[in-house]
């Protein structure tokens, strides 16, 4: 064999060795450090306001590979059921008033919560 190609089995043998013990020291540590750190939620989920989905708009289109493609790419949008009233530390009061529309991106932000407010409201 060439050199080249050794040298890019070892590097692929390094990068799963490494990838590797991640996995084990994650799933080792992982309960472990659930065990000893309590995390507190900030909003209680039993006071955590239900939301309706507003259908996306699939059935407009003839094409499966377009309704496909929609329902993975679009924003969900969602409409709360109730008035939801969410209170601060120091007493200040938020209300989210019913039939509130949002929207929900369908994955994370790639670039880390660059997106404005708007894209999400």
């Amino acid at each position: 064999m060439s050199s080249w190609v050794i040298v890019i089995c070892v590097i692929f043998c390094v990068i799963g060795a490494f990838v590797t013990a991640m996995l084990i020291l994650y799933f080792l540590l992982g309960p472990v450090h659930r065990w000893l750190v309590e995390v507190s939620p900030m909003v209680d989920s039993r006071a955590m306001p239900q939301l309706r989905p507003i259908p996306i708009p699939t059935q407009n289109y003839r094409s499966g590979t377009r309704r496909l493609l929609v329902w993975f790419v679009d924003n969900r949008r969602w409409e709360l059921s109730d008035d939801w009233t969410y209170e601060l530390k120091d007493g200040i009061q938020i209300v989210l008033p019913k039939n509130l529309n949002s929207m929900v991106p369908p994955f994370p932000d790639p670039c880390g919560g660059s997106s404005t407010p708007r894209d999400y409201c």
